[in-house]
């Protein structure tokens, strides 16, 4: 794919660092290839459902606060 390699060759200039993405390029048969990599942090926490009955009850705390800033920033124009 043409991302693949477009992101290889961003972190090979240095115009990325490898740091700051969340997948590695990799090369096989000549093709390069993506991998997710895990920074430490808990991905799993921000794909989690924020509503319903596999909510967190952190994001779905979260969920309830951003909607009604939302609703209060509609009301006022």
């Amino acid at each position: 794919m043409c991302c693949d390699k477009a992101l290889k060759n961003l972190l090979d200039i240095g115009r990325l660092k490898a740091e700051d993405v969340d997948y590695r390029p990799y090369v096989v048969d000549q093709s390069v290839m993506l991998a997710q990599v895990t920074n430490g942090l808990r991905t799993y926490y921000y794909r989690a459902p924020a509503y319903g009955e596999n909510a967190q009850p952190e994001l779905a705390r979260f969920a309830e606060r951003l909607a009604a800033r939302m609703d209060e920033q509609q009301d006022t124009n």
